[in-house]
């Protein structure tokens, strides 16, 4: 009764073809395939939600390349076995290894389990399959039923309708109990999948009702989103099937809402726009969702790139043309590919769609994370890469965020109390991209920002913003408008004679020292260095920003860009660890953005691990015997005895003296987020 009435009713007739003609009433021999596939077996195992958890989890890592499927104990010849995996799984390969050979199986969506299975050979193939690739046969009904309303509440609250098929009677008596009995195994699994992909990713999928195990004419490719009606269906072949396919489903079917998105305006037949999606996701998604390079803090966690689905449609359009090689005698998918890449090309033209967030709520044990790229130019913007992180010896969690688009960025750094200032990054961000989408001015979007936190944000909070759009003139020369409010820093750099880079802009922070500094300049005397202004009392009192209560002066600057410029972009957990110079140091040599962002990234974080060690020495006590002193240790981390201090030290404030007490540096813990652009055009 836990299974599927149609694999139950398939389970039947195998066992009578096995038996032979007038065997109906003879007792059936038992064998341990049967005891394997009889759901009602006392030692057939049983899904908690915990172990949804672990199985989801044991899958997502095994999501790094072809899953295996070694069948040299069925005694199969080669031949035989690909007729049954093409029959059970549509694109299945088989590869000889010594001895015997390996099934790997392509997902293509639609059904892919079948219970079909007729003879001994075939029925043994089927439970080994299913032993391997499907779901425990029974779940615990309180969890199940719990899983589920904890769905329909997340996706409730994201205007998302969940709609179990209940059978050709649910009008007259519309019961979700048998098909929460039914589907048991795949609703926990299920559950615990969409646990790890961000609400964001719903929200901008358009994506209106997922309807679960509905039988529906054409159902296969190019049937399984509907853009229309923003309906997304999980067929019962990938429902009920291989659990690795309804990973790949889940994330192909993402993929196709944002493509809709994308194809929206498009006078297309349903099904041909649907193709062409599908294609493309075959390219990118060749055997696994494609993942961006892993950020400078280290490799991704496998289970991210259930998200980079759909981002990838805005990263990864220059690879698509890459892919057409792949296939030279596909000449309709080179097509399917350049239409798609054309149409994500059009809309950001269009600005309708096409900018990412990092905006992910902060979990106890998963702080605020987002990382983006492309390395190659477009025609209206060239190369970026952008990174944000919790940072070492700061907060938990993450107050930074980001917004990237097609021709622009913003930078945003949160203020407030525990979770206010993570939370007013969020919706300055989001109001920020909505309103870049309409006309891309980013003024505009600054005041609305402001205004949208006035009726978000319950206590007193707020965010500073910097960002920038990448403008081409009628004479074809290209500048970028620069506006920021807050402390949140853009810096041009030029390559100079001598082959390094210096600075030629760099916003003026809108706090307490730069206000001084402004004035002094005004006044015609000598102009303060950074170090100065970032060791400054009140460095961290900021004079504008995105606050509650208060109205925001964007300060906006127009820059003549020349081809080689690199523009950063970052927050005070950069700004307050670097000089402009010491960020113009790190540029040569740098091939990519992702190469900067890299350094960049990797140089803030050794400074607040060193400071994040020399607070640790300030609890070591006092030791007769000399021992580590106890307010500073050395620039490179390393406790230092009196009798040997070296040329650097850091007090607890994150002030860095040489041994004439000159101050020569400055560190501090903070979130960090870097935006770099290569302009190259």
């Amino acid at each position: 009764k836990s299974l599927p009435r149609l694999f139950l009713q398939g389970l039947e007739g195998i066992a009578r073809s096995l038996r032979g003609p007038g065997a109906e009433n003879a007792p059936a021999e038992e064998t341990p395939a049967t005891r394997v596939a009889d759901p009602e077996a006392a030692d057939s195992p049983t899904l908690s939600r915990k172990g949804a958890e672990e199985l989801v989890a044991a899958d997502l890592r095994l999501a790094e390349g072809p899953r295996e499927f070694r069948s040299d104990d069925l005694g199969l010849p080669r031949s035989q076995a690909l007729q049954l995996a093409e029959k059970f799984s549509k694109g299945a390969r088989i590869v000889p290894l010594d001895g015997g050979y390996r099934l790997l199986e392509r997902p293509s969506g639609a059904e892919t389990l079948k219970s079909s299975a007729s003879g001994e050979a075939e029925f043994r193939f089927y439970l080994a399959w299913k032993a391997e690739r499907g779901f425990p046969p029974r779940a615990d009904f309180q969890e199940v039923s719990r899983a589920w309303s904890e769905l329909k509440a997340r996706f409730g609250g994201l205007g998302i309708r969940l709609q179990p098929y209940l059978g050709r009677s649910a009008r007259r008596q519309p019961v979700e109990e048998p098909f929460l009995r039914s589907y048991g195994p795949q609703i926990l699994y299920w559950n615990a999948l969409l646990r790890r992909i961000p609400d964001s990713v719903f929200a901008e999928s358009g994506i209106r009702a997922i309807h679960l195990n509905t039988p529906r004419v054409g159902a296969g490719r190019g049937a399984a989103y509907e853009r229309g009606r923003g309906a997304l269906y999980l067929f019962s072949g990938s429902f009920h099937g291989a659990r690795e396919n309804l990973i790949y489903l889940t994330a192909h079917e993402l993929g196709h809402a944002l493509a809709g998105v994308l194809l929206s305006g498009k006078h297309r037949a349903s099904l041909e726009a649907s193709l062409r999606q599908l294609d493309a996701m075959d390219a990118l998604f060749p055997w696994k969702p494609p993942s961006p390079v892993p950020p400078p803090s280290g490799r991704r966690e496998p289970e991210e790139y259930l998200s980079d689905a759909v981002a990838a449609y805005l990263l990864r359009g220059p690879q698509l043309r890459e892919h057409m090689r792949l296939f030279p005698e596909r000449p309709q998918r080179r097509q399917a590919w350049e239409s798609v890449y054309g149409a994500i090309r059009e809309r950001f033209r269009g600005r309708e769609f096409g900018h990412l967030y990092a905006v992910e709520p902060n979990l106890p044990d998963r702080p605020r994370v987002g990382f983006a790229y492309r390395d190659e130019a477009e025609e209206s913007y060239g190369p970026f890469a952008v990174y944000t992180e919790p940072g070492v010896g700061y907060k938990p969690q993450n107050e930074d965020a980001f917004v990237q688009g097609e021709n622009w960025a913003v930078v945003l750094d949160g203020m407030g109390g525990e979770s206010e200032g993570a939370r007013a990054s969020e919706v300055a961000a989001r109001a920020i991209g909505l309103r870049m989408q309409r006309d891309g001015n980013m003024k505009a979007a600054f005041h609305e920002a402001a205004e949208a936190l006035d009726s978000a944000l319950s206590e007193r909070g707020g965010a500073v913003a910097v960002g920038h759009r990448i403008l081409r003139g009628p004479d074809g020369h290209s500048r970028a408008r620069i506006v920021h409010a807050g402390d949140a820093t853009a810096i041009v750099f030029r390559k100079n004679a001598e082959g390094g880079f210096e600075a030629v802009f760099r916003t003026e922070d809108h706090n307490v020292p730069g206000q001084l500094r402004k004035q002094e300049v005004a006044q015609g005397l000598p102009r303060r260095g950074t170090l100065e202004m970032r060791v400054h009392p009140y460095a961290n009192r900021v004079s504008n920003g995105l606050i509650k209560g208060k109205s925001v002066h964007p300060e906006e600057n127009e820059i003549l860009l020349e081809n080689g410029d690199v523009l950063l972009m970052f927050s005070d957990g950069i700004g307050d660890n670097f000089t402009s110079r010491e960020l113009a140091d790190l540029i040569p040599d740098c091939e990519t953005p992702k190469d900067l962002v890299d350094r960049i990234v990797v140089a803030a974080k050794n400074k607040m691990h060193r400071l994040d060690r020399a607070r640790d020495l300030l609890l070591q006590p006092f030791s007769e015997e000399g021992g580590p002193v106890r307010d500073f240790e050395t620039a490179s981390g390393e406790r230092t005895l009196a009798a040997k201090i070296d040329e650097l030290f850091v007090d607890e404030f994150g002030k860095v003296y040489n041994r004439e007490g000159v101050l020569v540096d400055s560190y501090k813990a903070d979130n960090l987020t870097v935006h770099v652009y290569f302009h190259r055009i």
